[in-house]
């Protein structure tokens, strides 16, 4: 009986076990610290402590540094910061943001929780563009309203987001009707037609400045790579808008040693309302720019186009050669003709 008594004295208390991500080194620095405390609370208490009393101590302190001692303040657990999407919030409103805004609206909301325990809800939201300028509105002091915009000024008092788009859709190709039609089917917000043409007047001028400096630069590298200049070689091919009765047509020459754009032509039917003139009259355009800049043509490379062979041929000091690709086409087409001889094995 003795016994018994001496081995139910000896149980230990309930106890639970509390797992913390990490490898040794991780584990020795937190029970080298947590002994730390330990010698601390011992000599202070004048007792034993185990570590269920440690970690106590060590978060009342923490609460108690971080709330203070006003007890109608209460810790919230931070918010998940996954979260799935309920079947009533799926045509919410989206807009595009900048990252220096959202630093901003973390500024804000620090500085509201500072003076306030109130969240800060959306009471309205405007789009101007693909920005949205939100009304934040306490809900305990109605007086703490606050407007943030997802989107930081230009020095033209003009939106960062809207021009970043802007540039995007003007240098990605995209018609007009194709960006309205995204946008407005993604609910993005959609910036208007007359800012989209303002944009486009400022775009256009540094376009062009900096198409006219890469075609110059373009030039003297071309010059350059000749050893005996006595005019350079060139490439050209056109890109129309469709197959047949093209709306426009793009005619682009190349350098031959640097493959740079040498020039760049645009052609469409308030030029020539024929469309099958169009790349013709784009050769002669840059024949004639580069002749306005000094620059000789030796050699000019391009397809079958008999328009333009005839135009180069009627050209002093140029050489009118056809392309590679389009020559040999030209010679399969003839390849039937050639009688065919037998395999002659050889010994």
């Amino acid at each position: 009986m003795a016994t018994e008594k001496q081995d139910s004295s000896r149980k230990r208390p309930p106890n639970f076990r509390i797992e913390i991500p990490g490898d040794e080194t991780v584990k020795s620095r937190i029970l080298e610290k947590l002994q730390k405390v330990k010698g601390y609370l011992t000599s202070t208490l004048n007792k034993p402590v185990n570590n269920s009393l440690i970690i106590e101590e060590l978060l009342d302190f923490w609460i108690k540094q971080q709330l203070g001692s006003d007890n109608s303040k209460e810790l919230h657990p931070f918010p998940s910061t996954y979260s799935q999407t309920r079947s009533q919030d799926v045509d919410q409103g989206l807009f595009v943001t900048a990252e220096k805004s959202l630093d901003t609206y973390g500024e804000l909301y620090e500085a509201h929780t500072s003076i306030c325990n109130g969240k800060l809800k959306v009471l309205k939201r405007t789009m101007k563009g693909h920005v949205a300028s939100v009304r934040l509105m306490c809900t305990k002091e109605k007086s703490h309203s606050y407007l943030w915009s997802s989107s930081s000024y230009l020095p033209n008092d003009e939106f960062l987001v809207n021009h970043r788009i802007c540039h995007a859709f003007y240098s990605s190709g995209l018609l007009p009707v194709h960006y309205t039609r995204f946008v407005n089917g993604a609910g993005i917000g959609c910036i208007t037609k007359e800012r989209r043409l303002k944009f486009f007047r400022t775009y256009k001028e540094h376009a062009e400045n900096e198409s006219v400096q890469s075609v110059d630069n373009a030039i003297n590298d071309e010059i350059s790579s000749y050893d005996d200049l006595d005019g350079i070689n060139i490439m050209t091919d056109a890109r129309h808008g469709w197959r047949k009765n093209a709306k426009d047509t793009t005619v682009v020459a190349l350098g031959e040693k640097t493959h740079k754009v040498m020039d760049c032509e645009h052609i469409t039917k308030s030029q020539d309302k024929v469309a099958q003139r169009h790349e013709r009259l784009g050769t002669q355009i840059i024949y004639e720019n580069l002749e306005n800049k000094n620059v000789s043509i030796k050699i000019h490379a391009h397809d079958r186009n008999l328009a333009v062979n005839k135009f180069v041929r009627d050209t002093q000091f140029t050489v009118n050669q056809n392309d590679l690709w389009h020559a040999v086409k030209a010679v399969k087409k003839l390849s039937p003709r050639f009688p065919k001889v037998p395999n002659v094995q050889r010994v």
